[in-house]
């Protein structure tokens, strides 16, 4: 199968599976690795989440070696999503 055959048939099975009707309680009906690409994109933009625990561990290990920390502890907590 040529390959723009078969881009157009993939885009195709996209679409037929965005409308499928959500179950209850559901906002989206996602194909395989989209949640995942999402993910991606939004910590390209955003940066990777860390907790307040592995900040705390890695500005530690920052203040052992003189280096500065990676955030001001105002900052802790607020930003994470």
């Amino acid at each position: 199968m040529p390959a723009p055959e078969f881009r157009a048939r993939v885009d195709t099975l996209i679409r037929d599976v965005h409308a499928t009707s959500p179950a209850e309680g559901v906002d989206h009906v996602y194909v395989p690795g989209e949640i995942e690409h999402r993910t991606r994109e939004r910590r390209l933009v955003d940066g990777i989440p860390l907790s307040d625990g592995v900040i705390e561990m890695l500005d530690s290990i920052a203040t052992d070696v003189d280096v500065a920390p990676l955030l001001d502890p105002s900052r802790l907590a607020k930003d994470r999503t």
